[in-house]
């Protein structure tokens, strides 16, 4: 709010970048920061705002009807399995208000050109599937043969983070040191690599 109310005041020597340029160099400082999955949906998030302004996009053009045109460009945009849906649009805008954040912050625009102020984003419920305890159980008697040390191992891999609760990228990372065994039994000890928070879980 104090933000909004006394603004500050916009470099006009850093205007002459575009946005897309400083989308671009934002992204070279991220890359070092977030997961690289993460970092490449947000490298295709640019490419899908340059295809949809191919003329580029000043600070200046930021703007609600800039927003809501995307808007519609991604509404229109048909995929593998047809239309994007709308919790996959909302996750584009999200990503586009983040760099425009930033640019809030490094004085390229004040915040109340920010069009996400006005623009609401829609998402949709999803339906989430998701094993029975039989099912499960099933997934664990399965039995491998040697050539199959591959699948196997993703099997364990699928029923570890099932019973933690762990992500994939957590659970790919980890060695026999994140491992402690205690007087009650084993305890993992790591640092999650989407939100580096330093986490210690009883397995036992």
């Amino acid at each position: 709010f104090d933000s909004y109310v006394n603004p500050t005041p916009v470099n006009q020597n850093q205007i002459q970048l575009s946005f897309f340029d400083f989308y671009e160099e934002q992204l070279k400082v991220e890359k070092t920061n977030i997961e690289f999955v993460t970092w490449q949906q947000q490298r295709r998030n640019l490419l899908l705002l340059r295809e949809c302004f191919p003329d580029g996009l000043t600070f200046e053009q930021i703007t609600y009807s800039a927003i809501e045109k995307y808007d519609q460009f991604l509404k229109r945009r048909k995929g593998r399995e047809g239309k994007m849906r709308l919790n996959s649009i909302d996750k584009r805008h999200r990503q586009t208000r983040k760099y425009i954040k930033l640019a809030i912050k490094k004085g390229y625009m004040s915040e109340s050109q920010n069009p996400y102020l006005a623009f609401e984003r829609k998402t949709e419920e999803v339906k989430k599937e998701y094993l029975t305890k039989e099912e499960r159980q099933r997934v664990e008697q399965m039995v491998f043969e040697p050539h199959e040390k591959l699948i196997e191992m993703a099997r364990d891999m699928f029923l570890f983070s099932s019973y933690t609760g762990l992500r994939y990228s957590d659970i790919h990372g980890l060695t026999d040191g994140n491992f402690t065994e205690t007087e009650k039994g084993l305890r993992l000890s790591f640092v999650a690599q989407k939100t580096k928070k330093a986490l210690n879980l009883p397995l036992y």
